[in-house]
């Protein structure tokens, strides 16, 4: 709570020294930049019944979190802007309650974790009305009850997920090589584990079903794609695009990114950490595969990259305490940057 708060007043000081401005709405209005205000739209008015002259639709975000904020905004009476910056707040504190046990005796990487999720530089995605925030509990809520052996509230909780984001359906992998190792241990029979499995879809096979009846295309939320420009290729091509361009281009930073974050995949299966790290290297091949746009919001969203980078920083206290103050840091840096419209590469 202490680094939630922390985080909070770092965000506000950067509004501040970025707008000179000391209003609370306008801070809160100014976190809610692009698509939050696309949720926002959909959480009041519900999904389109027709594509917009350009070809574009609501349909591409799921519905969990409209459904999420809607409640949020009828029972509190907040805003939609108010309800989704505390909605989320509680969501990524939360996931920073509930990842503890993911850590075991590393005491001091968890709370670089923390840091690094409430405070650090990109955690002002998850202060206004985007997925990540959500995203980021329900995949640490999942792996916690993999590491638990409690695979029905996995399930449940895996279903969550590929009603919130389509990248969500690749929880499946962690499930399932778990599954596997706790097959070969002799402390798990298969039923748990396939129930799990099953219930993991649910929420993406929901939305389908839903576009089908609505719109006649249970596809919808990938067909609109095209409507932003986004293209499928392969994620080869994609890299090379954005290498050609260089240091001087945008491109060539979200495709850095991307490598960056698929180096740290390759990390965390050499720690062990097998399903998580197919689980991040699936959703980034797929985010890759339609461009390298909003890069760094897929990151956001993948807290087992976060949770590995706590992790493999030398353990002394000096140098993970330089690695919070830096990353405190850079956060104010990065929310000047977004609430200050010049956030291209963040978006």
């Amino acid at each position: 709570m202490g680094i939630g708060i922390a985080g909070v007043l770092l965000r506000y000081g950067a509004y501040y020294f970025e707008t000179e401005g000391l209003s609370l709405t306008g801070f809160v209005g100014a976190l809610c930049q692009w698509d939050c205000r696309l949720y926002n739209d959909l959480a009041y008015n519900g999904y389109e019944s027709s594509a917009n002259p350009d070809g574009g639709a609501n349909w591409a975000f799921f519905p969990l979190y409209p459904i999420m904020l809607s409640s949020f905004h009828f029972i509190t009476g907040l805003s939609l802007i108010g309800s989704g910056a505390v909605l989320n707040q509680c969501c990524i504190g939360l996931a920073a309650a509930f990842a503890r046990p993911l850590f075991k005796n590393d005491l001091s990487g968890y709370w670089v974790f923390c840091t690094l999720l409430i405070a650090g530089p990109l955690s002002f995605y998850y202060s206004t009305g985007l997925t990540e925030a959500l995203f980021v509990m329900l995949t640490v809520i999942v792996l916690a009850c993999l590491q638990r052996g409690n695979y029905l509230a996995a399930g449940v909780a895996a279903s969550l997920l590929s009603a919130t984001r389509v990248t969500g359906i690749f929880i499946v992998l962690p499930i399932m090589v778990q599954a596997v190792i706790d097959y070969r241990r002799g402390t798990l029979t298969i039923g748990p584990a396939l129930v799990a499995l099953l219930l993991a879809p649910i929420g993406l096979i929901a939305f389908m079903i839903y576009l089908y009846v609505d719109i006649g295309d249970p596809l919808a939320f990938a067909h609109v794609q095209s409507a932003w420009g986004r293209s499928l290729h392969s994620p080869f091509f994609w890299m090379l695009w954005g290498l050609r361009r260089g240091p001087s281009g945008l491109g060539f930073w979200l495709i850095v990114t991307a490598i960056g974050a698929l180096t740290m995949c390759v990390v965390m299966a050499l720690r062990g950490a097998l399903g998580a790290a197919l689980f991040c290297a699936a959703s980034l091949t797929l985010a890759l595969s339609t461009g390298p746009d909003s890069m760094p919001r897929f990151v956001a969203g993948l807290v087992p990259l976060t949770i590995t980078t706590a992790q493999i920083l030398p353990g002394s206290p000096a140098t993970r305490l330089a690695a919070a103050t830096a990353a405190a840091a850079l956060g104010v840096y990065a929310t000047m940057k977004w609430v200050g419209g010049h956030a291209q590469f963040l978006v």
